[in-house]
């Protein structure tokens, strides 16, 4: 059962202050090494940052399966949630979604972690609970959020 709340702007960033997120929260979960996520329209491409040189250099590149919107990572295991739409990039604006992806400690490469979870409407936001437990997803048309569970890293209906 999909159920959506509706909150206005200024509630929804409260209640996402009060799961406790804050720079030094995301910093701490950061312990292996840096990588660098640059989306460019479907495609999602990590970099190895090299501060000595400088220099980054490109490790892979995944596809979506539309344009991402925004990308989350979980507060404790290596996973990346990330939302993609094709409201602008195309006139049906009618593929809307949530893709998980397990990040590979050693790479930081990305690999699919179950199917993508499409939704109605396209997701401008989204984020995690500090227990990793329940996803986030903010919409701005209609205004809206839902909250999907996060069993296991895979996201599953609630």
């Amino acid at each position: 059962m999909n159920r959506a709340v509706s909150l206005s702007r200024r509630t929804f960033v409260g209640l996402l202050a009060a799961t406790g997120l804050s720079p030094r929260t995301v910093a701490a979960q950061n312990t292996a090494r840096a990588v660098l996520y640059v989306a460019v329209g479907s495609e999602l491409i990590s970099y190895d940052p090299d501060d000595t040189q400088l220099t980054l250099r490109k490790i892979d590149t995944i596809r979506l399966p539309e344009a991402v919107q925004y990308a989350w990572k979980h507060p404790s295991k290596p996973l990346l949630y990330v939302a993609f739409s094709n409201r602008y990039t195309s006139k049906a604006d009618d593929r809307h979604g949530v893709a998980v992806y397990a990040i590979e400690q050693d790479t930081g490469r990305l690999q699919q972690f179950g199917e993508p979870v499409f939704l109605k409407n396209r997701p401008v936001n989204l984020t995690l609970d500090p227990a990793g437990r329940y996803l986030f997803v903010a919409y701005n048309m209609p205004s809206a959020l839902t909250v999907p569970c996060a069993r296991g890293g895979r996201l599953h209906r609630s």
